[in-house]
């Protein structure tokens, strides 16, 4: 990959669905990732003119935790994100695959906390300007520093597989349809409570160690999530604690209207947490994977241009040697990220802030209606208007409105073809014993 708006590639990269995340390096020592999208979805609409009309948020979100966008070239489909050193989502599911259990429990609720509050936050401040969700979270887009800090990539990029499918202009990936929620295969406008479904279906893969909607058949994956099949499948016996399993199941209901989302699904979270305290929490995970790395656990390979590959042990340890690093700048924002984790049930309440302790005096607010439904659009779907809505944070400022519709009807997409290859990675991680860690929280990605 030749050099990028000045910035270096170090050689770390891995495929995710529609395209390859690299590891670049600024002049001062800054690591970056960029999501770089395959060829066929160059010039696409929904990553020129869709992202254009919201990239004023994207550049300036104001939502810590949310990373911004640095640096765009939308016609070659690179965006690109100052995380510093970081580890995805789907790498950590990897090693724990690769190691025969799943990350557990506490951590799963852990990170539909953290990462729950960065979604509700980053749409209810971009629904002012018209970025109204995620549009395409997956493992790949959640990033865990080696200090514990969570971080959410590419807010307002669409799974573009996803709506060419829609367009009949192309087939989308597996890995993009296990995560999507029905309301994105069927055109309806979305809103925050598609990216609370998301991150629910992600959260039980962390629990359980495996998607809900398994298996690498599209079409098989397409009629289980457009059929809502995940609600079934945790009414009956499951893996789940039962009181988890019945959170998750409100929260994958088809109809977006009684679907569990938003600030009540984050309180439904917080509640679960106080319940849940056994196990290893993200801290943990990740400075287990760390201490491994920096005593050299794990054997490396090649680089293989899989499907859904994650960085390599090799590329993993050498980011590691780099520990002292300069920090990635501090995110935008007007206030510090303090919250939180709940204490453990019986113990004293933490304060997270006043915003939350706002929100638990609150009753949460019925759930919005849902829109008629639409035709295919080629820029990030717009939510539904509503008379009510799920308990705010704070009082919007204006009322939400639609995103223009862009067709997509004359563009050509010629069909991406990539072979499999198996990750025969062996990745060894000495038992860690396990030791009590403060809770995460929501922090700077630089500390004063």
């Amino acid at each position: 990959m030749e050099e990028w708006f000045g910035l270096t590639p170090t050689g770390r990269q891995f495929r995710e669905p529609t395209g390859v995340q690299h590891e670049l390096i600024d002049a001062e020592g800054v690591r970056h990732t960029a999501i770089v999208f395959d060829p066929p979805w160059h010039g696409h609409p929904v990553l020129t003119r869709g992202v254009e009309l919201v990239r004023s948020f994207l550049e300036y979100p104001m939502v810590v935790g949310m990373v911004e966008l640095s640096h765009a070239d939308p016609q070659r489909g690179v965006f690109v994100y100052p995380t510093g050193t970081v580890w995805t989502l789907k790498e950590l599911l990897r090693i724990h695959a690769d190691l025969g259990h799943a990350i557990g429990p506490r951590a799963a609720l852990e990170l539909c906390w953290l990462a729950g509050q960065v979604l509700l936050e980053g749409a209810e401040n971009g629904g002012m300007q018209g970025c109204f969700s995620h549009g395409g979270l997956t493992p790949w887009r959640i990033a865990l520093r080696s200090d514990g800090n969570l971080q959410v990539l590419g807010f307002g990029l669409p799974q573009v597989d996803v709506l060419a499918e829609r367009a009949k202009l192309g087939v989308a990936e597996a890995d993009s349809v296990r995560y999507a929620p029905p309301e994105r295969l069927t055109g309806i406008a979305e809103d925050v409570s598609a990216d609370t479904l998301a991150l629910t279906l992600i959260a039980y893969e962390v629990l359980t160690g495996r998607p809900l909607y398994d298996g690498s058949d599209p079409e098989e994956l397409r009629r289980a999530v457009s059929m809502s099949d995940g609600v079934t499948t945790l009414s009956r016996p499951n893996p789940l604690p039962r009181d988890i399993a019945q959170v998750f199941a409100r929260a994958l209901v088809f109809d977006p209207d009684a679907r569990l989302g938003g600030e009540a699904w984050l309180q439904e979270i917080e509640h679960l947490l106080e319940q849940h305290q056994d196990g290893e929490s993200l801290d943990v995970v990740v400075d287990r994977v760390r201490g491994a790395h920096r005593e050299g656990a794990l054997r490396g390979t090649k680089l293989r241009q899989a499907k859904t590959e994650s960085f390599t042990p090799n590329q993993l340890r050498d980011a590691l040697a780099e520990a002292d690093e300069p920090p990635a700048p501090r995110a935008r924002s007007g206030r510090s990220m303090q919250s939180q984790i709940p204490a453990a049930a019986g113990g004293d309440e933490k304060r997270w802030g006043k915003v939350a302790e706002r929100r638990r005096r609150e009753p949460a607010a019925a759930a919005p209606t849902p829109p008629p439904a639409q035709e295919i659009p080629a820029t990030p779907p717009s939510p539904r208007p509503s008379s009510e809505s799920a308990a705010p944070r704070r009082r919007r400022r204006g009322e939400p409105r639609p995103a223009d519709e862009l067709s997509t009807s004359s563009l050509e997409i010629p069909s991406l073809e990539v072979e499999h290859e198996d990750d025969e990675d062996d990745i060894l991680l000495e038992p860690a014993e396990p030791t009590p860690a403060a809770p995460p929280r929501r922090r700077r990605r630089r500390e004063e």
